[in-house]
């Protein structure tokens, strides 16, 4: 299967054997369910928020098979889900408890991503059908649905194309057309950042064609069960970024998703989630894509924009007025990290773009308290990283890797190929190699400034993350699952059947 949402067996299971109006059931015998009161929809000429029907209930279908009914569990800490052979499991902080949620063979190849609500052990996920593929899966319609794990249930929020967008889109799919149907399609679920979560919890936003000719914002309020239509119009709704307040979801609005040069981007929106308003925060010109880096402020976000030739116009962004400021270079860049907190910034600046420009290419950092980019290190450098917890920039080049101090101090990772991440305590670092993007192989752990304390295995390491305790990490090699403990833990097996190892397809369920 190619398409990244779909999830048979322990996800899917029996998702449309049950009548509406039905609670919540355990996964083991899924429903769909009300979330809200219906009403009539009313569309208007400017973008506008709207009350969405509930779901009806959807068919039942002998492609959904059943599994042994699962006791709720009682989760006090975060766990790591993880999709194995048998169906979805999770284990504790240190690696023990392992828990499986549900028997079956399903197949995997989603990526969770944003799917991990802040708290309340819930997940959003995408289940049914890729539209662009109707051929190779022959599930069902593609709905989205919240997994509540401490109470093992699952239901459905929303169909995510009107049966009028499903029809639209077959017919153009088969005919080898490209318009605005295709454009919708496109929205829903080929990009990334279309689920987003409110940081407090409540909201879950997400980008859905079940009303009118495009893909739109709409809202899911778990107090109320309403779902609240954000946007509308004839363009497209791209790339969901929450306010750190919960309070608006910036989104972009697209014209035309392109062939690979990149989007027709038409300006970027703030939208409340409780449907008290939509209003523009700026028009774009010559945007391939707005990029939204981090918060520099609880009101101000740093935003670029992509090109074909780089990286361009990085600056600040007022939330409330839409008022930008450029910082950093005024020339593209080939890679961008930023330090929310400092505004530094660190880029690379490829020979050629310093060439036009009577420069040198190189790693350059700039700050609000520098006129002009510094150039820090020469040569050619490929990426760069900002480590929150460590408070250090990294690079990674010709040359391997290194560090770099917010006062530009560099510091060579001696041997080390790929960029690593930081535990949460910003105590020490991890790099991962599997051979194929990244080396050397292997996991290695490191201080953070730059010392190798040990090589942890040399066995190719395709995904690790730490405890958010900082207390040990988690990595995929081989296909397995292995725990170990930091600094001097030796690894412990977890789960010899993996049925995905991609950085997606596991993450952490909070309480």
């Amino acid at each position: 299967m190619t398409f990244k949402s779909i999830i048979f067996s322990v996800l899917l299971l029996t998702l449309l054997a049950a009548c509406g109006g039905a609670p919540a059931t355990p996964i083991a015998s899924l429903t769909t369910a009300p979330i809200g009161t219906p009403q009539d929809i009313a569309v208007t000429d400017a973008p506008a928020a709207q009350v969405i029907p509930s779901p009806s209930p959807l068919p039942p279908t002998s492609e959904s098979p059943r599994i042994e009914r699962n006791q709720p569990f009682d989760i006090y800490e975060p766990v790591l889900l993880f999709p194995t052979r048998n169906g979805l499991a999770f284990v504790k902080l240190d690696g023990t408890g392992k828990t499986l949620l549900g028997a079956g063979s399903p197949s995997f190849d989603f990526n969770l991503g944003s799917a991990f609500a802040p708290r309340a052990g819930l997940l959003a996920i995408n289940i049914g059908d890729n539209p662009f593929t109707p051929d190779t899966e022959g599930c069902c319609g593609l709905t989205l649905n919240l997994m509540d794990l401490p109470a093992n249930t699952m239901r459905v929020i929303t169909p995510l194309f009107s049966p009028e967008m499903q029809q639209a889109l077959q017919a153009t799919i088969s005919a080898g057309e490209r318009n605005a149907a295709v454009e919708a399609g496109i929205a829903v679920v080929e990009n990334s950042d279309t689920l987003a979560w409110s940081p407090d919890g409540r909201y879950l936003a997400f980008i859905a064609a079940i009303d009118g000719p495009s893909s739109d914002v709409y809202s899911y309020d778990r107090d109320t069960g309403q779902i609240n239509r954000l946007t509308d119009g004839l363009n497209q709704a791209a790339r969901l970024f929450w306010s750190p307040d919960s309070q608006w979801i910036i989104h972009e609005e697209v014209e035309s998703f392109g062939t690979g040069a990149g989007w027709n981007v038409k300006a970027v929106w703030a939208a409340a989630p409780d449907g008290s308003g939509n209003r523009k925060l700026y028009d774009t010109e010559f945007s391939g894509d707005e990029v939204f880096v981090d918060w520099a402020s609880p009101d101000t976000f740093l935003v670029y924009s992509w090109t074909p030739i780089g990286l361009q116009n990085v600056r600040l962004v007022k939330l409330d007025t839409g008022e930008a400021q450029r910082i950093g270079p005024e020339f593209p860049v080939q890679a961008l990290a930023f330090d929310p907190e400092s505004q530094a910034q660190l880029t690379v600046v490829d020979d050629y773009t310093a060439r036009e420009r009577n420069l040198q290419g190189g790693l350059y950092r700039a700050s609000p308290a520098s006129s002009q980019p510094q150039r820090i290190a020469p040569g050619n450098w490929y990426d760069v990283r900002w480590l929150p917890q460590a408070q250090m920039f990294l690079a990674k080049g010709e040359s391997g890797v290194i560090s770099v101090a917010l006062d530009g101090t560099t510091k060579e990772l001696s041997g080390e190929g790929a960029l690593p991440i930081d535990s949460p305590d910003g105590a020490w670092l991890i790099a991962t190699g599997d051979g194929n993007f990244t080396s050397p192989i292997g996991l290695r752990l490191y201080t953070t400034d730059g010392e190798l304390k040990r090589a942890i295995t040399q066995e190719a390491v395709t995904y690790a993350t730490w405890s958010p305790d900082s207390s040990g990490v988690f990595y995929a090699s081989n296909g397995k699952l292995y725990y170990v403990a930091i600094p001097n833990g030796e690894p412990q097996s977890i789960e010899e059947n993996l049925a995905s190892t991609t950085s997606g397809s596991l993450g952490w369920v909070m309480p």
